[in-house]
């Protein structure tokens, strides 16, 4: 069953963006993705538990820069890096 929905859910991210910005598609992604992580027994706890790597450094609060010091999108900032980390939880 978990990779049944594992993998409706990565094909439905894979559908093609058309005229969409990078990035509206990649919000779109997101936006799958969240809502199949969020659907699943326990997956309130998951949001602190994405890390990625994102141009050679570890992130582990996808809120920060890569410093910690300022607040960013994290869609708007690590993009693909983000969605690869959303993509790892599944």
């Amino acid at each position: 069953m978990c990779s049944e929905i594992r993998k409706n859910t990565l094909e439905k991210i894979n559908i093609k963006t058309g005229n969409m910005s990078e990035l509206n598609a990649l919000r779109k992604r997101e936006k799958i993705l969240m809502k199949t992580l969020f659907n699943r027994e326990g997956s309130n706890l998951f949001i602190k538990e994405v890390s990625f790597e994102h141009n050679g450094t570890w992130i582990t609060d996808q809120y920060l820069d890569e410093t910690g010091r300022f607040e960013v999108d994290p869609v708007e900032y690590y993009k693909e890096s983000y969605i690869k980390g959303l993509k790892r939880l599944l």
